[in-house]
Parts: C-alpha cells; sequence; structure tokens
C-alpha cells in the first residue's frame, strides 16, 4: 500500500510536469475504479495545482476536481506505456499520465468544486506530515524554554549581588 510519504513524492514529482497544462482528453478504463462517479465531463481545462489530503491526490482544475485514491497497489506514472493493469488515461497538453492499479483497490473520483468536496475532504484523516512538523516546531520551543529557564535560575542563583537570606 502506498503509505503517505510515497503519495507526498508523487505530488512532488506530478506538479511541476503537470500544472499548467491542459487537460486534453481521458478515460477511465475500470467500472471498479470509475465506481463513484455518476457522470464524466469532457472539458476541464486547465490543472491548477495539485495537492494531497491524506492519501488521496487532487487535482483541481477550475470547476473540478479529480481525487486519486491509490488503494493497496495503485500506481500514476508520467509518459509510460499502457498495460493491462492501466485504469485509467490522462492526456494533457504535453504529457499524459496513466493510473495503473493492479488489485483494483483505488479509485478516481470527479468532483464538481463545491461544498460537497471541501466537507469530503475535512472527513479525511488529518495531515500526518504537517503534523508532524508542528510537534518538532512545539519541541523545539519546549526545549529552548527549558534551557531559558534553567539558564535564568542558575543566573540568578549565582548573581555577585544577590544577598541569601
Amino acid at each position: 500500500m502506498p503509505e503517505l510519504p510515497e503519495v507526498e513524492s508523487i505530488k512532488k514529482i506530478v506538479s511541476p510536469v503537470f500544472i499548467g497544462q491542459k487537460l486534453n482528453k481521458y478515460s477511465i478504463n475500470d467500472e471498479r475504479t470509475n465506481r463513484f462517479n455518476s457522470e464524466n465531463p469532457k472539458n476541464l481545462g486547465i490543472l491548477l495545482g495539485v495537492f494531497r489530503k491524506g492519501k488521496v491526490l487532487d487535482f483541481t482544475f477550475k470547476d473540478y476536481s479529480i481525487l486519486f485514491h491509490l488503494g493497496m497497489s495503485g500506481r500514476i506514472d508520467i509518459n509510460s506505456k499502457i498495460n493491462k493493469h492501466t485504469r485509467a488515461e490522462f492526456k494533457f497538453t504535453k504529457d499524459y499520465l496513466v493510473f495503473d492499479d493492479i488489485r483494483k483497490f483505488g479509485y478516481i473520483k470527479l468532483y464538481l468544486i463545491s461544498f460537497e468536496l471541501f466537507s469530503m475532504l475535512c472527513l479525511l484523516n488529518p495531515n500526518l506530515l504537517v503534523i508532524i512538523s508542528n510537534l518538532r516546531i512545539l519541541f523545539i520551543f519546549f526545549f529552548f524554554s527549558v534551557i531559558f529557564l534553567f539558564i535564568n535560575s542558575i543566573s540568578i542563583f549565582f548573581a555577585p549581588n544577590s544577598s541569601i537570606i
């Protein structure tokens, strides 16, 4: 199963390649991968950003978002050959993206950007990498606070003009 750092790596690799390119054509070839979509709009426009929330990748366009969940064995490749495990293809202006999923546990969901999308993204687990970063900052703050208090208490005790009663 792709873990959180792997999904973050995919986001960092895919973002500079596809942001700013127009999605000309796409096809989701597998029923199971397409199981949450009731409609498949044709013209999504230019990709504005790639974001990650938990283990879900969000490809944001002007009016729609495409959410990718890689499941147990999902993979996103750039400009790779189509094989028997290819579940979806996305052809952009210069490059194309291929979604492969051997075990078919992943999915692709197209959302009209609305309150429904934002409420669904809020239900996903908190972003662990942000939590770890915040904990690191909190630890550094705590560490330096303890050192400051320790040095301050020693300097008061050994001050030359202090009178101990």
